[in-house]
């Protein structure tokens, strides 16, 4: 595991180096752990992710890089990259690729799209496309309102011309003391999460997290935590899935780092979506499900 830790840290590590020089707008470093018991038996998951966005002579980068290990069983290796440039003030256009490697399966998706900023209001349009014969486009039309400097509401239409997903999310941010919130619907499940976090000052703070997938996945944990430097917290959970009646407990610990914010709306809302749902939220960030 040393290794494989080694081999994640070393590119976010430069990528950190190459950027000093350029204006960081937003850096986020996050390790955790998480075990899952159920009838006595235990399963383990550890992950890492980095994060950085900076901008340079109207360019912006967004490069993130994750690895999540499954039990010792499956690995997963996500590299994301998007690259914009400011055709005005108020207009970037963008286009990136997110490269998935696990064992036995490898993905790529390429992305390209459009922000505007009016005031207070964003609005995207985005089309993505898996790297395989006969693969569908798929189309994202979002956009969201900066309700105050602390509180950003966010809404997004995606859809493949046969299926539509709906994507409600919230984002409420005031030092340590923050609320994520999402809510998904297409034509068959629903997915709702809610996150939070109280800062009690000296350094200290309590957490709560509730997810339901589809009414038949219920999660709920508790956590309290502690600022060990400028942006920097570590946190211990407790919590439960609910899987139609059958019960699986988890512990975890987190390590966060996290200062200032992206720029490209479609990133926030990323990072908004996998924080509002928890540990799960945690494996949606691996690229498994949500990256575009």
């Amino acid at each position: 595991m040393i290794l494989k830790t080694t081999a994640f840290a070393l590119p976010v590590i430069a990528m950190a180096g190459f950027a000093s020089a350029q204006e960081v707008n937003y850096t986020s470093i996050d390790g955790n752990y998480t075990n899952l018991s159920v009838s006595g038996e235990d399963a383990n998951i550890f992950g890492l992710a980095g994060s950085i966005d900076y901008t340079n002579s109207g360019f912006v980068f967004n490069g993130g890089l994750s690895y999540t290990d499954f039990d010792g069983d499956i690995d997963v290796t996500v590299l994301s990259f998007r690259a914009g440039y400011e055709v005005s003030p108020d207009i970037i256009i963008f286009g990136g690729a997110n490269f998935l490697d696990t064992e036995g399966f490898d993905e790529t998706i390429y992305t390209l799209g459009a922000e505007a900023s009016f005031g207070q209001f964003t609005a995207g349009l985005s089309f993505f496309q898996v790297d395989e014969d006969d693969a569908d486009t798929f189309t994202a039309v979002y956009g969201s309102y900066r309700v105050s400097d602390e509180l950003e509401v966010a809404a997004l239409i995606e859809t493949d011309g046969d299926d539509t997903i709906t994507v409600l999310g919230a984002d409420f941010d005031m030092g340590g003391t923050t609320v994520d919130a999402t809510y998904t619907v297409d034509e068959d499940i629903y997915i709702f999460g809610v996150s939070g976090h109280y800062d009690f000052g000296n350094g200290f703070r309590a957490g709560g997290d509730y997810a339901t997938f589809d009414g038949e996945v219920d999660f709920i944990a508790v956590s309290g935590g502690y600022e060990v430097s400028e942006n920097m917290w570590v946190d211990l959970s407790v919590g439960r899935f609910d899987l139609d009646g059958e019960e699986v407990d988890t512990l975890g610990l987190e390590f966060t780092f996290e200062t200032g914010g992206q720029t490209l709306l479609i990133d926030r809302a990323e990072t908004v979506q996998a924080r509002s749902l928890g540990v799960a939220g945690a494996l949606l960030n691996t690229g498994l499900a949500f990256r575009r």
